[in-house]
């Protein structure tokens, strides 16, 4: 093996690498549940730093696992704030009724 040679043999090892890395970080990502499920978040999270921690996939995309989950906690937030808003804006109409029905009767008695 010549010198040049070299070089061209640690540019094909550095792509196997990165080809490894790649699969293994797809498998990493295709193993979890949907991120909208119950202990998904949770469970997202522990991947992205246990695959960042060993090198199966970059930082920047265990960053963006981060963001999507911190995405997915705001629209569940949303989603209990937005029911929570329409039981008390029921709630509130429920007693608006009662209460116009008790003024009704305190004027007919």
């Amino acid at each position: 093996m010549n010198q040049s040679d070299i070089g061209e043999h640690a540019a094909e090892g550095g792509h196997a690498k990165q080809a490894n890395r790649e699969a293994r970080a797809a498998t990493l990502i295709e193993s979890l549940p949907p991120l909208n499920k119950p202990d998904a978040p949770e469970q997202w999270l522990n991947a992205a730093a246990r695959g960042a921690g060993l090198g199966c996939i970059p930082g920047a995309q265990a960053g963006a696992i981060v963001r999507a989950v911190e995405v997915e906690l705001r629209r569940r937030a949303l989603a209990i704030d937005a029911s929570r808003l329409k039981e008390l804006e029921e709630r509130s109409a429920q007693l608006e009724r009662e209460l116009a029905q008790l003024r009704q009767r305190r004027r007919a008695g």
